[in-house]
């Protein structure tokens, strides 16, 4: 079953909710733990859809903002799947972007990293749709 926290917000926000993903590294067999908002999947698959517009990109829950805990357990299922999907797609797995989803466990560096891939609109050149393999 995912791992899912609940976080309280500050004075400016509301709370919110972290996913833990965990990725096995296959040729080591290490385990890489990072967490993730609700909106850090959505902009994956926004992500992906803009740079292979001609892939199927699993489908994510609708976007709901209840915190109860049978809630959030069934959305972290329906986020597992939608990591699952992805894991079966050698170009969705090994899109750059995806990569960094599932390693970078600084906060700081992945919205750097989300903030650089935003501004991607569509696939303009090569370097755009880069892949782990090349």
């Amino acid at each position: 079953m995912p791992v899912v926290e609940v976080k309280k917000g500050g004075f400016f926000t509301g709370d919110y909710s972290h996913f833990t993903v965990e990725t096995e590294i296959p040729e080591n067999k290490e385990k890489i733990k990072v967490l993730r908002k609700d909106a850090d999947f959505y902009t994956l698959r926004k992500m992906l859809k803009i740079v292979h517009p001609f892939m199927l990109v699993p489908p994510l829950p609708s976007v709901k903002k209840n915190l109860q805990t049978k809630y959030i357990q069934k959305r972290a299922k329906q986020f597992q799947r939608f990591m699952q999907a992805i894991s079966r797609s050698e170009i969705l797995k090994s899109y750059r972007f995806t990569v960094d989803f599932l390693t970078i466990d600084d906060v700081k560096e992945w919205e750097n990293v989300v903030k650089k891939q935003e501004k991607v609109k569509f696939a303009k050149e090569i370097k755009d749709i880069y892949t782990t393999e090349g």
